[in-house]
């Protein structure tokens, strides 16, 4: 499995997200959805989700710099359930520290082992000055 590509989609009304049919392998994988960074919600399959724990959380026990970033990711992760239309509420705590709310325009990045969700203004500035070619 192999997240590839871009989707633009808009937030509905109410706050959720619609999966691009691109992505729609994800919905039986048990996704979770955590931060990456404050601007970027991350959908992870369950097993990718709990490989990434397990990582921070060794980083963490070995090396105290690290316990922040495990808890930060752990502490804005949510288990995701998509509706028949591909469709999922991101909990209002998520979606307060996302900083995107109803109506926002998303990007929906492949990258490789989960699909990023990022505001389109924030992808655009990112691939104009801060992607590597």
């Amino acid at each position: 499995m192999a997240f590839v590509g871009e989707r633009e989609a808009v937030i509905d009304g109410t706050g959720r997200l619609t999966l691009p049919a691109l992505y729609a392998e994800l919905i039986e994988l048990h996704p979770y959805a955590t931060l990456l960074r404050p601007e970027v919600l991350a959908l992870w399959p369950e097993s990718e989700f709990m490989s990434r724990a397990e990582l921070l959380l060794e980083r963490a026990r070995t090396d105290a710099s690290h316990e922040r970033a495990h808890r930060l990711f752990m502490s804005s992760a949510s288990k995701i359930n998509f509706d028949k239309q591909r469709r999922a509420t991101i909990p209002e705590s998520l979606r307060v520290r996302w900083g995107v709310g109803a109506g926002a325009q998303v990007q929906y990045v492949g990258v490789q082992n989960r699909v990023e969700v990022w505001p389109a203004e924030k992808w655009i500035k990112y691939m104009k000055e801060d992607a590597v070619a």
